[in-house]
């Protein structure tokens, strides 16, 4: 930088950088009156695929090394992803289908509940990339 004798570039200012996905996700409630009224399930899958392209040299900004530059997988990329999130409410209480004329002092402590659960995996990072 003539104008600005104390400031130097170690780094590339340009590259790009591209997703592509693809998501599943069924969501089902059952109904009333079957054997598991009041549970919720949602389920989604996704798969994907993180893109970069960028020169990793210093002091190089030619562009005509930059288009020789092959695509590589970012150092987040995470493949695959299944998200599964359900929630149960208890029958039990004023207004359900079990002790529904139970009186008011004893509904906030028995009637009411619900229980959930949330899973989460995915096939991780790639390790040692982008490190060298």
């Amino acid at each position: 930088m003539p104008k600005f004798t104390g400031i130097q570039l170690f780094t590339n200012p340009w590259g790009k950088t591209w997703y592509h996905g693809l998501q599943a996700k069924p969501e089902m409630r059952m109904l009333p009156g079957s054997w598991l009224a009041g549970f919720t399930y949602v389920l989604n899958y996704t798969w994907s695929k993180q893109l970069e392209n960028f020169l990793r040299q210093e002091f190089a900004f030619d562009f005509k090394c930059f288009n020789n530059v092959g695509n590589q997988l970012t150092d987040i990329d995470v493949r695959q992803q299944l998200t599964m999130a359900t929630v149960y409410e208890v029958p039990i209480g004023r207004g359900r289908s079990h002790m529904a004329n139970m009186n008011r002092v004893l509904d906030p402590i028995v009637g009411g509940w619900n229980t959930n659960m949330m899973l989460d995996w995915n096939s991780g990072v790639p390790t040692g990339l982008n490190t060298g």
